[in-house]
């Protein structure tokens, strides 16, 4: 499940919309409730930063296991030519809880003093040491409520500084999201359903780190982490089966009221026909006379050529409540006697 849509291509369907397959499928739109949600943000580490030109060091941490109080605080360190700072900010509006943090720092080195700031995990300033810093943010509502987490960062991160953001859901241990940013700036971005677990609590551990050492010149870095639970529908999005050849991928964004889901396919084979199996059943059946599988059944059929690329690029959009599960498999003709067949997509919206 998950990342964020890729640029749009010219095809046969691009624009075509979703919904208008539904009555195929007997779906219908389906409206979700809301349930009361609250959130507490403590961190795991001391939560620092520093900054440091010459002998000059400025410091700032929050302890371990401290509680942030809502709707958040930044923790900076300052000196003439270098600074580095943590903005965190978190809320819930409307039973949507969000959370940002942010990793920003600047600093102007000379071959005389250099400088040198960032993030530690250092209690004191006696030890600073450059390092990660850690948060538990956790959603409280009742178990068993779904909705969709979505999950995004950007940044820039200049010549001589290094940032790395990510995201352990469910705290343990093992990271599930993670973005470090360039010095031409960055974007990742992913989504999916989630469910509050039987204790009540849905738990984050946000680790973030940057680094800042210029000996001469200017660096900066600029960059932010956010993490958002919307109860209701959500969208898992699954890539299954065999290919002969063509890859598919699925992705689903959601914008307000609206959700998007994009088809890209990737074959060798340019400006040449095929099909989308649009189906409700995963299959692993071997086509006869080749190596290929029929990963789906197919309820309905929509055409499409793929470009200049050999790629084809499908757009379908339909309300954010809408609730469903499909299976999808591209198959293209080469020369129109042969045929090849990607993988199957799962997509189910609940």
């Amino acid at each position: 499940m998950f990342p964020a849509s890729a640029r749009t291509r010219t095809s046969l369907m691009r624009r075509t919309p979703f919904i208008s397959i539904f009555p195929l499928l007997a779906l219908a739109a389906t409206a979700t409730g809301q349930s009361t949600l609250s959130a507490r943000l403590t961190t795991l580490s001391p939560y620092g930063n520093f900054a440091q030109e010459g002998s000059a060091v400025d410091f700032q941490s929050i302890p371990a296991t401290k509680e942030i109080s809502a709707p958040g605080t930044t923790v900076a360190a300052n000196l003439n030519n270098v600074s580095a700072a943590t903005l965190i900010s978190f809320f819930v509006r409307g039973d949507v809880v969000t959370l940002d943090v942010s990793e920003q720092g600047t600093g102007q080195g000379s071959a005389t003093a250099p400088v040198v700031a960032g993030t530690t995990p250092s209690p004191s300033r006696a030890s600073i040491a450059q390092g990660p810093h850690e948060l538990l943010f956790e959603i409280r509502g009742r178990p068993g409520t779904r909705g969709l987490l979505e999950l995004w960062a950007t940044g820039l991160a200049s010549v001589g500084t290094v940032v790395k953001l990510s995201v352990d859901i469910g705290n343990n241990q093992s990271i599930d999201f993670s973005s470090t940013p360039t010095a031409a700036g960055s974007f990742d971005r992913q989504e999916g359903g989630i469910m509050i677990p039987a204790s009540g609590i849905l738990s984050f551990r946000v680790v973030t780190s940057a680094s800042l050492v210029q000996r001469q010149g200017y660096s900066v870095y600029k960059t932010g982490l956010s993490l958002r639970f919307t109860p209701g529908v959500a969208c898992d999005v699954e890539a299954y089966g065999r290919s002969c050849g063509p890859r598919l991928v699925g992705t689903s964004t959601t914008t307000g009221t609206q959700r998007s889901l994009t088809l890209a396919l990737q074959t060798a084979h340019r400006v040449t026909p095929g099909i989308l199996l649009i189906g409700t059943t995963r299959l692993a059946l071997a086509i006869p006379g080749t190596s290929c599988f029929l990963n789906s059944d197919a309820i309905a059929t929509l055409g499409f050529v793929t470009d200049a690329s050999g790629s084809a690029l499908r757009r379908f959009d339909f309300p954010s409540a809408t609730m469903f599960s499909l299976t999808l498999q591209d198959a293209v003709f080469p020369g129109l006697t042969s045929i090849e067949t990607s993988n199957g997509v799962s997509v189910v919206c609940k």
